[in-house]
């Protein structure tokens, strides 16, 4: 067993840093991501990540790093995503912003970043159109 992960090296984290707290194994994540890697390593294929799972900054700098794409949930994980070095815009949607209901920024963020919104009902186009909003969008189905 890896020294970190000792009940003592856990009981001492803990006494650092607070609990609860995440400890995630660079280790495990990279052999995850290259496994996913493999898997749509195919011509047409790409893999999204659902930042809702980890946003830590270097959580999303192992995604980019594989080319992987970003599925955000919200405005602010859109903004999170493009500081972690993501681009936004929709040539190609890199990172798509999925909502059943645009909350607080998310409409201000679309319009001001481009990301490729993808909605969950018909009504949302009506709201994409009344902030103003011409272009492609994704509707889930």
């Amino acid at each position: 067993m890896d020294s970190l992960l000792s009940p003592q090296a856990l009981v001492s984290l803990a006494a650092q840093v607070g609990t609860p707290f995440y400890l995630w194994s660079a280790t495990t994540l990279r052999a995850r991501f290259d496994l996913v890697a493999t898997l749509v390593a195919a011509p047409g294929l790409s893999a999204r990540y659902a930042m809702k799972a980890c946003s830590t900054k270097r959580v999303l700098d192992e995604v980019r790093a594989r080319g992987f794409w970003i599925d955000a949930v919200s405005g602010n994980e859109v903004l999170r995503a493009m500081r972690a070095g993501f681009p936004g815009g929709s040539a190609p949607p890199v990172v798509m912003l999925s909502a059943d209901v645009f909350r607080d920024n998310a409409l201000a963020v679309i319009r001001e970043t481009g990301v490729l919104p993808n909605i969950g009902s018909p009504g949302q186009i009506d709201e994409l159109a009344a902030a103003g909003l011409r272009g492609d969008i994704a509707m889930r189905l």
